[in-house]
């Protein structure tokens, strides 16, 4: 749900919310069970859906990738990371190379169409990948097992309340004055979802 609602986020903010909303809808609200479960039947439904440039080709483009991906791996991270070992992945600071990666592994399919290529970006191509990394910033954090090692007493106390949840790290809001209209940044306010 994410990554498609990170794709189609560009025009009204009234106009993506409502196509990510009907997106899900015409899956069900369950998009993974959806993506790994769906018949050729159903996916004539998309046939009508249309974002902007966004389109059904685009769209079936899209749960063809998913379903592939989701019956060979649990999780999306694969996608980025690829071939890469734990350790590679540890030592690689530079952004570009999971993203370059991710865009080439997403448009592995034999016959992927080349029009839908212009919906997911990548720095191969110049692009500072803004709605990729969107849906990147979105990240789940799941509590740890144990108490780190070296932790001191006001540690184990916020381990002790912790959760696992979903944070979006950097929050923007538009000035309300209508001429105005100015994207800006919320210095240390997040937002959280706890799972």
């Amino acid at each position: 749900a994410a990554f498609f609602s990170a794709t189609i986020a560009w025009g009204n903010r009234r106009s993506i919310i409502n196509s990510a909303t009907r997106l899900m809808q015409l899956m069900d609200n369950a998009p993974y069970s959806f993506i790994l479960h769906h018949s050729d039947k159903d996916l004539k439904r998309f046939l009508d859906f249309k974002h902007r440039t966004f389109n059904a080709t685009d769209t079936l483009y899209f749960i063809e990738f998913f379903k592939q991906h989701y019956s060979k791996y649990n999780s999306l991270e694969d996608a980025f990371t690829g071939n890469f070992t734990k350790r590679q992945v540890g030592n690689m600071g530079n952004t570009e190379i999971f993203l370059s990666n991710f865009h080439n592994y997403f448009f592995s399919i034999y016959d992927s169409p080349n029009r839908t290529r212009k919906h997911v970006a990548t720095p191969l191509r110049g692009s500072t990948c803004k709605r990729l990394n969107m849906y990147l910033r979105w990240m789940v954090r799941k509590k740890k097992e144990r108490v780190p090692p070296n932790a001191d007493e006001r540690d184990r106390a916020r381990f002790a309340k912790a959760q696992s949840y979903m944070v979006l790290l950097d929050d923007k809001v538009s000035c309300k004055n209508l001429r105005c209209r100015r994207p800006f940044d919320i210095s240390g306010i997040k937002t959280m979802a706890f799972v």
